[in-house]
């Protein structure tokens, strides 16, 4: 699949090859191609994927497009990236981490963050506040 990717991209189909490197699991060179992209892939197959590999793939896709969706659009995938922070605290600290990389893929949205996500935001943050509050007592 990743070769098909670079097949896919010399033939000037961008699209399908980061289709092709998220479902091959190379996150990185998928997330580079979509950053130029004038409009949002839909990665919820890949996010919903039980293959850690897409998961962590189509969250660093998400992350890099983070500027080309729109407030609905982005309410939507900003919650699929959120599903994919369970046991982000327990996670495996080896790549693929798609818990770590749906984290850094919210980084991205910055301000554009949807106001729905805040409270869960939070709550993934709730153990890492209470525990450096407790430590510094």
């Amino acid at each position: 699949m990743e070769m098909f990717g670079e097949i896919m991209l010399a033939a000037d189909r961008r699209e399908v090859a980061v289709t092709a490197w998220v479902t091959a699991g190379a996150a990185s060179k998928a997330a580079q191609h979509a950053e130029s992209g004038t409009a949002p892939l839909d990665m919820t197959p890949w996010v919903k994927s039980p293959t850690r590999a897409r998961q962590a793939a189509a969250a660093q896709v998400i992350g890099a497009q983070a500027r080309l969706y729109g407030a609905a659009a982005a309410e939507e995938v900003v919650h699929q990236l959120l599903a994919l922070t369970a046991g982000l605290l327990n996670s495996r600290r080896i790549a693929p981490n798609p818990a770590l990389d749906a984290v850094n893929a919210l980084c991205r949205f910055g301000s554009d963050l949807p106001a729905s996500a805040v409270d869960p935001v939070l709550e993934l943050l709730a153990p890492l506040l209470s525990a450096g509050s407790a430590g510094r007592s």
